[in-house]
């Protein structure tokens, strides 16, 4: 039967059910086919290693540097875009936002660095963002928002600063 099938094949190890990120302390040829044809599948496949605790470190570096589509029209590493929540929206609408079908599914790209929450790091973001602009287009409220959401940064996040 096709279940007992495919049962075999998988038992096998001549293929696998999830594509393999690693082969040989390398990244893979499936990394590398996902990464080029369609990194929102190679996303999925990075969260649930996140979630089955199965990440293999070597990608932790790895990740931050997919070229993802952004919602402006260009192509950036992950780790210069953000995940378009609400809240992150709202407060930094001028940063690089990733263009991400579901965005409240990726807000597990926080464990690479990608904002998902306008923290420090995102309103350090929005300050560059608005840094270059032109000055015709700056809006000087927005600059104070930004530099009173960073006055009431926690300790811990002064040192970004």
């Amino acid at each position: 039967t096709r279940t007992a099938w495919r049962a075999w094949l998988l038992a096998s190890g001549a293929v696998s059910a999830n594509p393999r990120r690693i082969r040989n302390a390398k990244l893979s040829a499936e990394w590398f086919s996902l990464r080029d044809t369609d990194v929102l599948d190679l996303l999925k496949v990075i969260k649930n290693d996140l979630h089955t605790g199965k990440l293999n470190s070597r990608l932790l570096t790895e990740v931050p540097q997919l070229l993802m589509d952004c919602r402006d029209g260009l192509r950036r590493p992950l780790c210069q875009t953000a995940v378009p929540t609400e809240s992150l929206e709202a407060k930094c609408p001028h940063i690089a936002y990733a263009d991400l079908p579901v965005p409240d599914e990726c807000t597990f790209l926080a464990e690479f660095g990608v904002p998902i929450s306008p923290d420090t790091n995102a309103t350090l973001r929005e300050l560059d963002a608005l840094a270059r602009l032109p000055l015709d287009m700056v809006d000087k409220d927005a600059v104070h928002r930004c530099y009173r959401r960073l006055n009431r940064s926690s300790v811990s996040e002064q040192r970004m600063i």
